[in-house]
């Protein structure tokens, strides 16, 4: 039941029509990418289309979005996921773990997309990451955001509505989940 109500939100949140969004980009990412401070970052690249760029929660990997990749890539969106730094496939770093940094590498797999317009779905602590891009980095590449049981703070999460003000709300979707009473 987990998986039909992540994908039904999905889809639900996807499927509203995104005003003023411009051609999807036809160039893949070459994985790895590589940020700012040297650390390579594993992407995977699925399909073409309007993108959607999905950010895992602690401690899994990127693999834990391949349902909802395929799902996507095989309806005429592209999926663009990544492991975290210091998960998965994806480098390690000495001492940048903090929320500037994991916002910064979201915006280099954003960039590398080449992509002008994505959705950014964020499940727990990528949520959080997802947060703080916006604050961090605006939201001009930015159509529309999914919060998926996030563990994004109170003050980001506000900063980032106050950003997001200009959206109308069926454009910006935040998914809160009680994992513990969803079966």
């Amino acid at each position: 039941m987990k998986t039909l109500y992540l994908a039904t939100t999905l889809v639900a949140a996807l499927l509203n029509p995104i005003a003023g969004t411009t051609a999807p980009s036809s160039a893949k990412i070459v994985s790895p990418v590589r940020t700012k401070d040297s650390v390579e970052l594993f992407v995977k690249d699925w399909g073409s289309g309007p993108a959607v760029v999905f950010v895992h929660h602690w401690p899994l990997n990127t693999d834990s979005w391949d349902y909802y990749s395929e799902l996507l890539a095989n309806s005429g969106y592209r999926a663009i996921s990544y492991d975290r730094r210091g998960f998965g496939r994806s480098g390690q770093s000495g001492e940048a773990y903090d929320c500037d940094t994991l916002a910064d590498d979201l915006d280099a797999v954003i960039r590398a997309s080449g992509e002008k317009q994505v959705t950014l779905v964020g499940y727990s602590m990528g949520g959080g990451d997802v947060v703080r891009y916006i604050t961090r980095h605006g939201s001009n590449r930015v159509a529309q955001i999914v919060l998926v049981a996030t563990a994004a703070v109170e003050k980001g999460f506000a900063r980032a509505a106050a950003i997001f003000s200009k959206f109308s709300a069926t454009r910006t979707c935040a998914v809160q989940q009680d994992a513990t009473n969803r079966d």
